[in-house]
């Protein structure tokens, strides 16, 4: 588990301590702050030993990504300190082009190594063996050098990857096979529609290890009108539906974007067991008469998988519900608040905990 974290330098937050870290950590602010950054920075703080999480979606914000992964988080290297288990742990990427910088899908990627790599791209490449894991010899050009330090500050450890991009994404060459972490999921404040692949995907594996029953025990606490939810196969395409008590199962989506949101969150801590969770603006799509019950289950089924979790909200309400939900729960000291603001055009985030969390609220300080 994290229990303190440091923004060295990530899209455009630098020197930005925060903690200490709970199970449940909701992060506060205004808008431009930096709350999503600042969970988006800790989901790659915490998958650090693969690099290829730079390119991800998430992080980028864009459908289309330059060779450089650090061209949109600031241009220069990122660095994320944590401490996990009273060790001090970091992460630096770095990122050199061999080649000027190609968007994902560039014809330029199409051309035969010898018309667009010069001798010294192609000898380093030549240089970083082939490991399990990453990318075999490509026709496609090398077209960067991606260094990444981490480990534990007593000893840390450099890597350099060549970076092959082509039409579908990022592949590296070199390095060793990472070490094996828990899980790490990152939600966007987004509805998904309609419902993703990975979502079916993670669904098939709560049923395959038998927690079908304990996942909609969870959901139904919130949402009692659904009675089943099963996958079924549509012109070869899988879909979840539900059992609403009607004649008919019904596709989830159809019940509306409020559900959705619930069932791929709860979904989504059976994938982080044991893991990090990132949510962003959680009560999006979600009425607040619900977010005492939602607080409720979040609380039991972190506690349950072992799931440690950081969350954005705008809402005080949904502050509210969370704070008090732990206190009646008595599992305050599961939980912190983060109220992130700018003084001074630097970000500073103040941590609220206990005692300190329930006196601001009951104050009526802002705390959103």
């Amino acid at each position: 588990m994290i229990e303190n974290f440091k923004i060295v330098n990530y899209r455009g937050l630098q020197d930005v301590s925060f903690g200490p870290l709970r199970r449940i950590n909701l992060v506060s602010g205004p808008n431009g702050v930096g709350k999503t950054t600042l969970s988006e920075a800790m989901w790659l703080y915490h998958g650090r030993y693969n690099p290829v999480f730079l390119w991800n979606l998430h992080v980028q914000r864009r459908q289309i990504t330059d060779s450089n992964p650090l061209a949109g988080l600031g241009g220069g290297p990122v660095e994320l300190r944590g401490v996990e288990g009273a060790q001090d742990f970091g992460v630096k990427f770095e990122f050199d082009e061999l080649v000027s910088a190609l968007p994902v899908g560039s014809k330029e990627l199409d051309r035969a190594p010898g018309d667009s790599q010069s001798e010294d791209v192609r000898g380093f490449a030549s240089s970083i063996p082939s490991q399990t894991g990453t990318a075999d010899v490509s026709p496609l050009p090398v077209i960067g050098k991606l260094q990444v330090t981490y480990g534990p500050d007593r000893q840390p450890r450099t890597e350099t990857h060549g970076v092959l991009l082509g039409p579908t994404g990022p592949a590296l060459l070199g390095g060793s096979r990472p070490p094996r972490r828990p899980p790490e999921i990152i939600m966007t404040r987004a509805l998904p529609f309609p419902i993703g692949a990975d979502t079916i995907d993670r669904f098939s594996n709560v049923i395959a290890q038998g927690e079908k029953a304990r996942l909609l025990e969870i959901f139904k606490v919130v949402q009692p009108t659904i009675n089943d939810i099963q996958i079924l196969s549509r012109q070869n395409t899988p879909s979840l539906w539900a059992d609403v008590g009607s004649k008919q199962l019904l596709p989830v989506e159809s019940l509306g974007g409020g559900i959705v949101r619930l069932l791929t969150l709860f979904v989504n801590f059976f994938a982080a067991r044991d893991g990090l969770i990132a949510i962003d603006e959680i009560e999006n799509g979600i009425h607040h008469s619900a977010l005492p019950l939602l607080w409720q289950q979040i609380l039991q089924i972190s506690a349950l998988l072992n799931v440690q979790c950081v969350v954005t909200t705008h809402s005080l309400e949904c502050v509210q519900a969370a704070a008090h939900t732990a206190e009646v729960g008595e599992s305050l000291s599961e939980f912190a608040l983060h109220q992130m603001h700018q003084q001074d055009h630097a970000r500073q985030v103040e941590t609220y905990t206990d005692e300190k969390l329930l006196a601001a609220l009951d104050l009526g300080f802002e705390v959103r």
